[in-house]
């Protein structure tokens, strides 16, 4: 109930402060398992994707937010479960197969944590190897504009737009050769489409 009324009251929130935009949301899948995989470069984002989809969306995050006692109770109530970064988080993968496999939607940020402009994106190739082991596709989103709100030794964050695009989704093959292998390039490709969704954005305004 708190997931729906909070989703609301953001979607709101991001519609007349930040004139939110969403493109393709037909491309998320009605029914069964998907793995959405976003670009991230702000605090804003997981809200962004999470307005995005008309279905509930269990979100991965960093385990720091769930120290405070009041904050994660809250993320726990907006769907989110704790990660821990830098290392392979069994317990984590394994609570998000099961989201798969109840037929649920899960969001994943390939580059694992906030970006720069000016850093690269290196993809983690986690969010292929739980594509294909929950037999799920992966729905690229694009981003834009976040990045522009919260600008460093500025108090005041910037009225920027923000789009949320979503691009068609990606079914995965089940590879019988080196699987990591497979796994980091299919998630440099999934990296790679969202940088030409975000290029795509930008050349049509």
């Amino acid at each position: 109930m708190f997931y729906y009324f909070a989703r609301k009251f953001l979607w709101v929130v991001y519609k007349v402060i930040f004139r939110l935009k969403i493109k393709g949301r037909e491309n998320i899948p009605s029914e069964g398992p998907v793995v959405l995989a976003s670009n991230h470069s702000s605090i804003l984002d997981p809200v962004a994707v999470g307005i995005a989809s008309t279905r509930p969306i269990n979100f991965m995050a960093k385990e720091e937010l769930f120290n405070i006692p009041i904050l994660r109770n809250f993320f726990l109530a907006l769907k989110s479960y704790p990660v821990k970064r830098g290392k392979f988080d069994r317990a984590a993968i394994n609570k998000t197969l099961n989201y798969l496999k109840n037929n649920e939607i899960v969001a994943l940020f390939p580059e694992g944590t906030r970006k720069k402009k000016s850093e690269a994106e290196k993809p983690y190739r986690g969010v292929a190897l739980i594509a294909q082991k929950g037999n799920a596709p992966i729905v690229p989103i694009a981003i834009l504009g976040t990045e522009k709100i919260f600008i460093k030794k500025k108090f005041i964050p910037c009225l920027n737009s923000i789009t949320v695009k979503i691009g068609k989704p990606i079914f995965l093959n089940h590879p019988e050769g080196d699987l990591k292998k497979e796994q980091t390039i299919t998630s440099e490709k999934v990296m790679q489409i969202i940088n030409d969704l975000i290029k795509e954005e930008k050349n049509e305004n």
